[in-house]
């Protein structure tokens, strides 16, 4: 069932039986008025009977008379005047008894008066003590035109009823449409849009209501899907690009090498060229699988107890074993008093790549290939701070950084491919790590990666 039916249909239903209250509440009401003002008429009746009757000395005959000249009378109407000892002194229609007589008569032993309806029939009563004795006095009828009243009345709820409610549901079914057509057109808008028109947006509403604010969502997701999509497209090209050098490079040292015979100092330098390509395209793959099974699988991943001032150690060698001259200063700010401070629970691998990706990036954009880590822990939180001396990071490309594939404007003098940082902000996120980027161009450029120590809960 779609949306607008559903509409439709709650709002009728809620519509009727709001309608159909207010009909039974007047019904009901209605009814009891008619059935008082009735009883009220028979009990008037019954104490003219019972007044003539007493004043005529137990004379049944005057009741008799009146009941005779009495020109309104109700339809089965019937009058019984009995004593204590159940003699009948009066019986106006012997044809027929009160329904439910015993009952009738039994109402006499907890009350003076009573009152009863059996369906439509009307019985009121009263015993009324007269020279030592007690008598009772019981009139009954039915009020054919109070009963013709209920039935029209009824007639009309029912029918206004019926036809109320097919004007509720029909206009339930029209508001719910024009409720429901800015929702469509934003559904036919979405729907035109591919990855061919990405560029284009839906149209701002002048009202800031809900449906205002679904498009303002939406042209932001669909900002932030066309940003995604031109990263991807830079990235591929960019990958695409950085894997042909090397590819390139290694063929054509290879089929240099295959022209002629060579002396072994010559093959030894082309093996090692073609090593070095190699790891780099290794290192290229490598980080991509990491970064698609943190994407899509980072319970893979089993954690531990992981001493942070020793893998910083590690990257530390690591870093500095590279051919390029990289030094790194490693420095503790506090020497924390107990073991658990330097303690974090977490990968190894994944935290020494995350941290050796940031160090080894800080020493590739140094001027001088120094880089100063420094460690400070505590209880709460451990804090790394990465800084060098170096041409420094625009502000505007700050928020970039840890976007796939995105490169600065360095990007022609330092190789790389944009995965790197990407990388170290998605290991961050599971391990509640946070990062932290200040650079002053043509200055120092600090990187401060901070961990929570509560338990990690993957997200």
């Amino acid at each position: 069932m779609k949306i607008r039916e559903r509409l439709a249909l709650q709002y009728a239903l809620a519509a009727s039986a709001i309608l159909s209250t207010a009909f039974f509440i007047i019904y009901f009401f209605e009814k009891q008025s008619l059935n008082s003002e009735f009883q009220n008429s028979l009990y008037a009746r019954l104490k003219t009977y019972e007044t003539l009757f007493f004043e005529s000395g137990y004379d049944s005959s005057a009741v008799l008379a009146l009941d005779r000249v009495r020109q309104t009378k109700f339809y089965k109407e019937k009058t019984l005047m009995v004593d204590a000892e159940q003699r009948i002194w009066y019986n106006s229609d012997l044809t027929f008894n009160f329904p439910n007589y015993l009952e009738v008569f039994k109402g006499f032993e907890r009350a003076n008066r009573i009152n009863f309806l059996f369906d439509d029939y009307h019985v009121v009563g009263s015993r009324s003590p007269f020279r030592g004795s007690d008598y009772f006095i019981v009139v009954g009828a039915i009020n054919l035109e109070h009963v013709n009243q209920l039935r029209q009345l009824r007639f009309i709820l029912v029918s206004t009823f019926v036809l109320m409610l097919f004007l509720i549901f029909f206009s339930s079914w029209m508001l719910a449409k024009r409720a429901l057509k800015p929702i469509q057109e934003v559904i036919a808008a979405v729907d035109r849009l591919d990855n061919e028109n990405l560029n284009k947006r839906l149209k701002a509403r002048s009202t800031p209501d809900e449906i205002g604010l679904l498009i303002s969502i939406l042209n932001k997701m669909l900002d932030r899907i066309e940003q995604s999509v031109k990263t991807q497209k830079t990235f591929i090209s960019s990958v695409s690009h950085e894997l042909k050098n090397p590819l390139t490079k290694v063929i054509s040292q290879v089929e240099v090498t295959l022209l002629k015979d060579r002396d072994a100092e010559t093959y030894k330098q082309t093996l090692q060229s073609v090593l070095e390509d190699a790891r780099e395209m290794n290192h290229l793959s490598k980080s991509l699988l990491d970064l698609s099974t943190l994407e899509h699988d980072p319970k893979s991943f089993s954690f531990s107890a992981v001493r942070i001032d020793e893998l910083i150690w590690e990257v530390r060698d690591l870093v500095e074993s590279l051919p390029f001259g990289y030094h790194v200063d490693f420095s503790m700010t506090t020497v924390p008093e107990l073991e658990d401070q330097l303690t974090l629970s977490g990968n190894p691998y994944l935290l020494k790549t995350a941290i050796q990706n940031v160090v080894e990036n800080a020493a590739k954009y140094s001027f001088d290939r120094r880089v100063k880590v420094s460690l400070q822990c505590s209880l709460r939180k451990i804090e790394i701070t990465v800084s060098n001396l170096g041409p420094g990071i625009p502000a505007e490309e700050i928020p970039m950084l840890f976007e796939l594939g995105f490169r600065g404007d360095q990007k022609s003098r330092i190789s790389g491919y944009g995965i790197g940082l990407p990388l170290t902000k998605r290991i961050l996120s599971i391990h509640r790590g946070q990062i932290d980027v200040q650079s002053e161009p043509g200055a120092t450029t600090t990187v401060k990666i901070t961990f929570d120590k509560d338990p990690v809960v993957f997200g």
